[in-house]
């Protein structure tokens, strides 16, 4: 299957609990391509008001740095509505769909989106979708989910809450189904799968994380979310193109098919990307 055009060519995104986000200096030579700010499990019930109220000023001081910032919304549909109230704006460029459950679901908050970005006079299908496989019920649906929106980008697996489901410990051989499952359907949709082998919540950085990362590049991820700052440079260098890709993007000829063209303009581009990466002294976020 051909890549969609216009995919982003984010290799890291790092995680920002919203109610407690600040931008400052990223740590240890920190440099996410993306945030994203988070409105659902890294804030506390009590806090989720405030973690809305929060996100204008946020995505400002991250955009004016120059890094993109995507928004992590919740599952429930009135908190999902709030959410989306916040999140679609001009400057963010998508949001983590949680617990995604099938193309409806999919189909029913584009509706709204559009809705939302009509009334800010923003294009249809400014903001892209990145579904969250979370659920047993959603890995059957996977391919449908994968496939069920034109603002969809990319797909991830909530390994840990689909372990937790299904009674089983989150690992490397318990998820390696499911991951197949979800680069498979990716790749069949088009957009990117993001994501890690098995479970990054006990990662921090160092060479078991890199390890990691290089053996998820070989089973067909493209890029990953960040729990921890520590983890960003290892995604960085493990989902940057290769010197053999870029080498073959650029011998592409011609008469290429559209599958390799697609590819080729992608790794060009993630390329030129990872070469404006901003090396802030300046900006990141911590939380208090």
């Amino acid at each position: 299957m051909t890549l969609k055009a216009g995919l982003p060519a984010w290799t890291s995104l790092l995680y920002m609990p919203a109610h407690t986000a600040r931008v400052e200096p990223f740590p240890m030579g920190c440099r996410p391509d993306a945030v994203v700010l988070d409105l659902e499990d890294f804030v506390p019930e009590a806090e989720k008001a405030r973690a809305r109220a929060r996100i204008g000023e946020l995505v400002r001081g991250f955009t004016a740095h120059g890094i993109d910032v995507l928004v992590r919304i919740n599952r429930p549909l009135d908190e999902a509505v709030a959410d989306l109230r916040e999140a679609v704006r001009a400057e963010v460029r998508g949001v983590l769909v949680t617990k995604a459950c099938g193309a409806q679901h999919l189909e029913l908050l584009g509706e709204f989106v559009s809705s939302l970005e009509v009334r800010s006079g923003l294009p249809d299908g400014h903001t892209r979708f990145v579904p969250l496989v979370e659920t047993a019920a959603g890995l059957q649906q996977i391919e449908a989910i994968a496939a069920g929106s034109p603002r969809n980008a990319a797909i991830a697996l909530g390994g840990e809450d689909l372990a937790r489901e299904c009674r089983m410990l989150a690992g490397r051989d318990t998820l390696a189904h499911a991951k197949a499952r979800l680069v498979a359907a990716a790749v069949a949709a088009g957009i990117l799968p993001w994501g890690y082998l098995g479970s990054v919540a006990d990662f921090r950085g160092g060479d078991d994380f890199r390890a990691l990362v290089a053996a998820s590049r070989d089973f067909g991820f493209r890029a990953a979310t960040c729990l921890r700052a520590e983890q960003v440079d290892g995604a960085n260098a493990g989902y940057a193109p290769q010197e053999e890709e870029l080498a073959w993007a650029y011998a592409l000829p011609a008469h290429a098919s559209p599958s390799d063209q697609a590819e080729a303009v992608w790794l060009l581009g993630r390329a030129a990307s990872a070469a404006r990466r901003p090396t802030f002294s300046t900006n990141l976020l911590s939380s208090s």
